[in-house]
């Protein structure tokens, strides 16, 4: 009998666990939202979103009527500026 309730509470150990661990990935989530919107300005949230929906950089290019070099170039610029923000931390 001690066994199975053992067993149980181990079960349960699990859940609050897993628990625990979503509300930390969601804290973390949250955190890192405000930091982009802090850090980037719009245009470069939606550049980012963009990449992060799967979107070549040809598309993007495409869609903002902006070469894809001029892409690469914001995004090394959002990059630098999430570099030096992570390296701060």
């Amino acid at each position: 009998m001690r066994r199975g309730r053992a067993q149980g509470d181990e079960v349960l150990l699990e859940e609050i666990e897993e628990t625990a661990g979503a509300e930390e990935e969601g804290y973390r989530e949250a955190e890192l939202r405000a930091i982009l919107f802090r850090v980037l300005t719009p245009e470069e949230l939606d550049l980012t979103q963009a990449l992060l929906e799967g979107f070549k950089q040809r598309e993007i290019a495409e869609n903002l009527g902006v070469s894809q070099q001029a892409v690469a170039a914001r995004l090394r610029k959002i990059r630098d500026k999430l570099k030096g923000i992570i390296a701060s931390m």
